[in-house]
């Protein structure tokens, strides 16, 4: 693919002129022909589009809060509706709990990565914490980011939260998957990406050769690599096909909120108290904190890191209904239709969690008040679809929450958290790869908190 771009930037203007017309030509009929395919879809009810070119997709990228977004539209056309997209496309939007389930049933098999978003796959922003925990919990590596160092990796992360949204990153952003070839048009986020996976394949080749040694000595025990991937590398056949994916927990939401709910912090920090000369274990972080349980859940209930996810039919199917829509209990999907679902409505629905679902209430997890709720149904882990659901399941949501548990135990216990406007700080986000917190008027994602040291 790089030749052939560089091939084409070599082209006169001629050359192009005379190759133009017939890939024009059979663009247009292949386009033609998908949307031909694609409207033996159902027809569901939906919101207009907005633009000619992008439907609205831009409307979804450019929102404040996509979640509200989507919300509005379910009010408007029920639990499963069709929006407009790129060039004339119409994608399916699923809020219907029977639906999604059967959605994510499929993934890997019918459902799967729009081809422009594959591109993108594996690419998450770390703090300085989640950084050095999971590459030495994971990958038994030193990043020393909490040491000040400033390592390939971390600066490759950082780099992405200061690239701005030009009219040429949103326009490829939305126009991928129509055009995947977008996805590696040179630019500021591409290079990024590019200096990001070289600085990762130098720690996993040298990972990988550490453990086939381990392996071929027959190490055990105490000697042995105890990380995530050099348990994986040692266990490894000819035949295993291991798939791992870790996702970050950006932890400042949870600082935010605690900042914002005081009585919140100090509650947590009471049930930590216990813990003066020693840290929690494995096994205290999991089953015997029932409040920092609840905290990270309702933590990762309201700030999903990743909002919605896309798949599109490789094959035709059918989903069923928990209610029906337009006298159907079913709808019929057709290979080649792109199918969302918006993670950040579903953990927020009035219909599913109570009128105060866009609350931050770590009670809701203790008090019972979840029986009867019709979130109970959702199949996803805790009931939410933070981690998503069905094959591609998050492997490494175990390793993410112990993480998040474990740090946010140590700053609770040893500091006290205040937002420098007090509780009623304006917090918005700041959108790069993944939403980030910033309270409102700062550039970029920056939250500054004012931290004081607890007496000992």
């Amino acid at each position: 693919m790089d030749a052939l771009l560089k091939r084409v930037r070599n082209l006169t203007r001629d050359e192009l002129a005379l190759i133009a017309v017939p890939l024009s030509v059979t663009f247009v009929f292949l386009r033609l022909k998908k949307l031909a395919r694609q409207r033996r879809t159902t027809p569901l009810p939906g919101p207009p589009s907005t633009s000619l070119i992008f439907g609205v997709t831009k409307d979804i990228l450019e929102a404040e809060d996509s979640g509200i977004v989507y919300e509005e539209w379910e009010k408007q056309y029920g639990a499963v509706y069709a929006i407009p997209a790129a060039l004339g496309a119409r994608e399916i939007v699923l809020c219907d709990l029977k639906a999604i389930a059967h959605y994510y049933a499929g993934d890997t098999f019918v459902y799967q990565q729009p081809l422009g978003q594959r591109f993108f796959i594996g690419h998450f922003l770390f703090t300085p914490t989640s950084l050095d925990t999971i590459g030495a919990g994971g990958f038994s590596h030193d990043f020393g980011s909490l040491k000040g160092r400033i390592s390939p990796v971390a600066a490759a992360f950082d780099s992405f939260s200061d690239i701005k949204s030009s009219p040429i990153i949103i326009l490829s952003f939305l126009l991928r998957s129509v055009f995947p070839f977008l996805a590696r048009i040179p630019s500021e986020r591409t290079a990024g990406f590019a200096k990001l996976r070289e600085s990762v394949k130098v720690i996993a080749d040298d990972l990988l050769e550490r453990a086939r040694l381990e392996k071929e000595a027959n190490v055990s025990g105490g000697a042995a690599d105890k990380s995530i991937i050099g348990s994986l590398a040692r266990s490894e056949t000819a035949s295993a096909r291991v798939h791992l994916s870790l996702d970050e927990i950006v932890a400042q939401w949870a600082l935010i909120e605690l900042c914002k709910h005081p009585e919140k912090q100090t509650k947590l920090r009471e049930e930590l108290s216990q813990f003066i000369d020693t840290d929690p274990t494995y096994e205290q972080l999991t089953n015997s904190l029932p409040y920092l349980d609840a905290v990270t859940s309702e933590s990762l209930r309201l700030h999903p890191p990743v909002s919605e996810t896309h798949r599109q039919a490789h094959a035709d199917d059918v989903l069923p209904l928990t209610q029906p829509v337009g006298g159907m209990d079913s709808v019929f999907v057709a290979r080649g239709t792109t199918v969302r679902v918006p993670i950040s409505y579903i953990n927020r629905a009035e219909a599913l969690w109570g009128p105060d679902a866009k609350a931050f209430r770590p009670e809701r997890w203790l008090d019972g008040s979840l029986e009867g709720m019709r979130a109970a149904e959702v199949q996803g882990v805790r009931h939410l679809l933070t981690f998503v659901d069905g094959p591609r399941t998050c492997l490494g949501r175990a390793f993410a929450l112990t993480e998040f548990k474990a740090v946010l135990s140590v700053l609770i216990r040893n500091f006290t958290f205040d937002l420098p406007g007090g509780p009623e700080t304006p917090i918005g986000s700041h959108r790069s790869i993944l939403l980030r917190p910033k309270v409102v008027g700062e550039e970029g994602p920056k939250v500054p908190l004012l931290i004081r040291r607890r007496a000992e």
